[in-house]
């Protein structure tokens, strides 16, 4: 699957808009990315490379979602 620059630009800016930061976006994603890594999601600058990292931000926002962040 394709990861789409908009799909992971909504989820990152989902995570900040419910109050995180990207450090704690990156700790929540058991650091696996950097917070400068996040940021650069946030802008559209770059996506991620694996597909496993798209899955872990995907879990994240539906734990924020579900109230279990």
């Amino acid at each position: 699957m394709k990861t789409d620059h908009t799909d992971v630009k909504l989820m990152v800016s989902e995570l900040i808009s419910a109050g995180l930061t990207p450090q704690q976006i990156s700790e929540e994603m058991d650091n696996r990315v950097s917070s400068r890594t996040i940021y650069r999601w946030a802008k559209g600058d770059s996506v991620p490379q694996n597909e496993s990292d798209v899955e872990a931000l995907g879990d994240l926002v539906g734990r924020m979602k579900g109230g279990k962040a």
